[in-house]
């Protein structure tokens, strides 16, 4: 019989062998589609951050060609930049007054919000989770004890 086995040499993988391999790919497709997931969101903080410095840059603008800030964003003329993110996150103004503004990207999934990003004229901005109501305060952020969007 011996002898026979080494005639035909076995082909393919064992049950168990197959059994291994398939396990392996799951425990790797589940450490990595999270990550996926948060490398996407990653890069739509980013847009929306990138479209609130455009907001706070036309509000300069904006307030030099009327002498005051556009108290609503249609004001800004940067419908279609917005247009492009509307689907993912909402884009207000917020404590428009004396000197200074709050431009604010509110981000939207199944008609929740999740979190918001606010940036005021100096550019700084932060980031507020859940609901944006920050009566008691959002924690501490080291650099942002001047941010005026609190």
């Amino acid at each position: 019989m011996d002898g026979w086995l080494s005639k035909h040499a076995k082909k393919g993988f064992t049950l168990t062998e197959t059994m291994v391999a398939v396990a392996l790919l799951g425990c790797m497709a589940a450490l990595a589609v999270p990550w996926y997931g948060s490398l996407i969101e990653d890069g739509k903080k980013l847009k929306a951050i990138s479209m609130l410095q455009q907001m706070r840059l036309a509000q300069l603008r904006y307030q030099d060609r009327t002498g005051s800030f556009a108290d609503a964003v249609w004001k800004l003329e940067l419908q279609e930049n917005l247009d492009q993110l509307k689907r993912e996150f909402n884009f207000s103004l917020e404590k428009v007054e004396n000197n200074n503004f709050c431009v604010v990207a509110s981000r939207v999934e199944q008609g929740l919000a999740r979190y918001t990003i606010k940036m005021d004229r100096s550019g700084k901005h932060d980031q507020f989770v859940g609901n944006s109501d920050t009566s008691a305060g959002p924690p501490a952020v080291p650099g942002l004890s001047d941010f005026y969007c609190r």
